[in-house]
């Protein structure tokens, strides 16, 4: 019995958060990238990753897939993703070609609240979401 429980604490060890670098998961390494306080709304970035969950594509699709859609959160997921790729390359010295996203997420950040005016001496709040864009990938 404490034999499991001494693996489980060493595999949630390993699996901690490095900001960036490897987490070593068996004889598997995930590289994380994450854009914090993305300036769009982690609903959009959401529907965008939907699309892309179930599909087994490679890197190449993905980046073609998102270089050809017009949508904003496509350009921010791009840019991590190249981002999490040039971290394992260059950090964790992994091959690019073996590399496959592990996952990715957008989690709600800080809402800033702005106001606008409006007639007699009223205001309506406007609400600028942001978000953090996250993508791991590894081999």
């Amino acid at each position: 019995m404490n034999d499991t429980l001494k693996s489980d604490e060493s595999l949630a060890s390993s699996v901690a958060d490095n900001n960036g670098q490897a987490m070593n998961v068996g004889q598997n390494s995930i590289v994380t990238a994450k854009h914090r306080f993305a300036p769009i709304a982690a609903q959009k970035v959401r529907a965008l990753i939907k699309t892309m969950r179930w599909k087994n594509y490679g890197l190449n699709d993905v980046i073609c897939q998102l270089e050809h859609m017009p949508n904003k959160s496509a350009a921010i997921v791009l840019k991590v993703l190249k981002s999490a790729i040039a971290n394992a390359e260059n950090n964790n010295n992994m091959d690019i070609d073996e590399l496959r996203i592990i996952g990715m997420r957008a989690d709600e950040a800080k809402t800033h609240k702005r106001i606008m005016p409006r007639a007699r001496g009223r205001s309506d709040r406007i609400l600028k979401r942001t978000s953090h864009v996250t993508v791991e990938v590894g081999e």
